[in-house]
């Protein structure tokens, strides 16, 4: 009889089994003598071999029969399974969630007759980014583990997304580039309408496509002189994520007096006076 290892319902019916004798003269040959046999395994795999039962049987007359031989063959051909549930290490991380990516995950498996299966083999898969964002994409790991019979369970296969869904940040103050000018400094206007904001972004290495509205002056309903340029920044990571506005306020004031061009004095004069003779 051959039978999976894993079978032990199986071996004990075959252990119980026994021949049956008959002889010319004896009518009653039923003292046959059993020899079991210990499991002999085979050299490559410690679950599967064989046990070897032999009988003989004697007549009244000591006459001893031919040995009757049992082999029962144990084999096995049923692989591991996993334990784990097919899913169960899939996950979905953020790009910058490097501690989350670093964890090591392994899935269990289990066998019918091999009490040992953690020689688990695993493929890390490279990172494959996604079309159309370079810091999202996935992960995908495989596993393999063989009893000692050398049967191969299926594939394992675990997939860990990367996403970005964090949009960029400023770096730079809220309020570091509001200033205050006089409306007859030009050249103070053109350093604040050329400054710029710094951003950053947790995965994203360049966020330098930083886009500017330049505001219209805004004069003030008091003062035509005096107002505001408003300039707003946004910035976009590689996965879309847009940034919060950042916002400027140039404040444009008039506080200088008018001054005189005409030279002090220079319109002063001394006349003289003629005096009129009444007849």
């Amino acid at each position: 009889m051959t039978l999976e290892c894993s079978d032990t319902e199986g071996l004990a019916a075959a252990q119980a089994q026994f021949p049956i004798a008959s002889d010319l003269c004896d009518s009653d040959v039923l003292n046959i003598k059993k020899v079991s046999g210990q499991f002999v395994a085979s050299e490559g795999c410690g679950n599967a071999g064989t046990y070897t039962n032999t009988w003989t049987v004697k007549d009244d007359c000591g006459n001893t029969s031919e040995t009757f031989t049992q082999v029962i063959t144990i084999q096995d051909t049923t692989a591991p399974t996993w334990t784990t549930a097919a899913t169960a290490l899939n996950v979905t991380l953020e790009c910058s969630d490097t501690e989350g990516l670093a964890a090591a995950k392994l899935p269990t498996a289990s066998d019918l007759c091999d009490s040992d299966v953690s020689n688990i083999t695993k493929v890390s898969g490279q990172f494959v980014a996604s079309q159309a964002c370079g810091n999202a994409g996935t992960y995908t790991n495989t596993w393999t583990v063989k009893d000692d019979c050398g049967n191969t369970s299926a594939t394992f296969t675990q997939v860990i997304t990367i996403q970005d869904t964090t949009a960029p940040t400023w770096t730079t103050a809220p309020t570091a580039l509001n200033v205050t000018l006089e409306c007859s400094d030009a050249s103070g206007l053109a350093n604040a309408q050329a400054m710029f904001p710094v951003a950053s972004d947790l995965c994203d290495a360049d966020v330098t496509n930083i886009t500017k509205v330049s505001g219209q002056f805004v004069a003030s309903q008091s003062c035509g002189n005096a107002g505001t340029y408003t300039n707003t920044w946004t910035v976009k990571d590689d996965c879309g994520n847009t940034s919060e506005t950042f916002i400027q306020v140039i404040t444009i004031q008039d506080t200088t007096s008018p001054t005189w061009n005409t030279v002090a004095g220079s319109l002063d004069v001394t006349l003289e006076r003629r005096l009129r003779k009444h007849f």
